[in-house]
C-alpha cells in the first residue's frame, strides 16, 4: 500500500511540473494558448536547410540525403525544393529541382529529373556530398505545424486540469469522505430532532382533543336536555271521561259514549273495553 501511495505521489510531481512547464509556453490565465508558439521563431528562416547525400540509385535521379533538421519530417511526397552543391563541383548561382519521394527519420529521399542544372559538366553528385537545400513548402508546414500545436497545448491544458481535479479528489477521498458523511449526520440529527417535536406537538394536540371532546360532550348533554325541556307536545283526550270514571271506581251511568280512538298505535288499540258492545 506503502509503495502504490509513493509511486502515485511521484507521478502527481511529474504531472504538476509537466503542468508548470505547460504554462510557461504561452499560456495565459485564462488557459489558453495566447500570442505564437515560443518553439516557433517568425523571425527565422525554416525554409533553407543543410543535408548530405547518403545513396543513391543507378540512374542518378534519386538520392537519399541526411540531414539534422527535424523539421523534415513535415515533408510530404510531392513538395518542391530547390538545392545548390557546396564546394567546387557547383556551377555558379544556379539550383537543381528535386521533388520529395519518402521520408523518414534523419532521412528523405528526393527525385532530380536534372543535375545539370546546378553541377558543372562531367560532374557527379557523389555520396557524401554536402548540400544546401531550400524549400518555401517546408516553411509553410513549420508555420502549420506551430499554429496546430498551439491548439494541441489548450486540449493538453485541459486534460492536465481534468487529470488535476482528479487527483485532487482521490488523494482528498477519506477527507472528503468524512465531511460527506458528517454533513449526512447533521441532515439526520436535525430529522430527528424535527421528528421528536412533531411527535410531541401530536401528543399535545391530542390532549387538547381530548379536553375539547369532552367540553362537546357536556355541551351535546345540555343542549339535549334543553331540546327535550322546550320541545312542544300535541295533547289529545283518547278516552271519554265515563272511562276515565269508571276505572278510578266513580258511579257513573250504564251507558258510556264510545271512545275516541285517534292515531293510537298498536299497543293502545287493546283494550279490556269493546266499544262495540253495549253495556246491560
Amino acid at each position: 500500500m506503502m509503495q502504490v501511495f509513493l509511486k502515485i505521489l511521484i507521478l502527481s510531481l511529474l504531472i504538476s511540473q509537466a503542468f508548470t512547464q505547460v504554462l510557461d509556453y504561452g499560456i495565459d490565465n485564462t488557459g489558453l494558448v495566447s500570442g505564437k508558439d515560443p518553439f516557433y521563431d517568425p523571425n527565422f528562416d525554416y525554409s533553407e536547410f543543410p543535408g548530405r547525400i547518403t545513396d543513391r540509385n543507378d540512374a542518378k535521379t534519386v538520392f537519399k540525403v541526411s540531414t539534422e533538421n527535424r523539421n523534415t519530417r513535415f515533408f510530404k511526397p510531392g513538395d518542391r525544393l530547390f538545392f545548390t552543391v557546396r564546394g567546387q563541383m557547383r556551377r555558379d548561382q544556379s539550383t537543381c529541382e528535386a521533388y520529395i519521394r519518402a521520408t523518414e527519420k534523419g532521412f528523405f529521399v528526393m527525385f532530380v529529373q536534372n543535375l545539370f542544372d546546378c553541377l558543372k559538366t562531367n560532374t557527379i553528385l557523389r555520396r557524401g556530398t554536402q548540400v544546401n537545400f531550400k524549400s518555401k513548402t517546408l516553411a509553410l508546414r513549420v508555420y502549420e505545424a506551430s499554429v496546430y500545436r498551439k491548439s494541441l497545448l489548450k486540449k493538453r491544458i485541459d486534460f492536465m486540469k481534468q487529470l488535476n481535479n482528479i487527483n485532487n479528489y482521490i488523494w482528498s477521498f477519506d477527507e472528503q469522505k468524512a465531511i460527506q458523511a458528517a454533513e449526512y449526520d447533521k441532515k439526520i440529527l436535525q430529522l430527528q430532532k424535527e421528528k421528536e417535536q412533531a411527535l410531541d406537538q401530536m401528543i399535545l394536540t391530542k390532549k387538547d382533543k381530548i379536553r375539547l371532546q369532552k367540553r362537546l360532550i357536556d355541551s351535546l348533554k345540555d343542549l339535549d336536555i334543553d331540546l327535550k325541556h322546550y320541545r312542544p307536545t300535541r295533547h289529545e283526550l283518547l278516552v271519554d271521561r265515563w272511562n276515565m270514571d269508571y276505572d278510578v271506581g266513580v258511579p257513573v251511568d250504564r251507558r258510556p259514549q264510545r271512545l275516541k280512538r285517534r292515531d293510537l298505535d298498536a299497543s293502545q288499540k287493546t283494550s279490556r273495553w269493546d266499544t262495540n258492545k253495549k253495556f246491560k
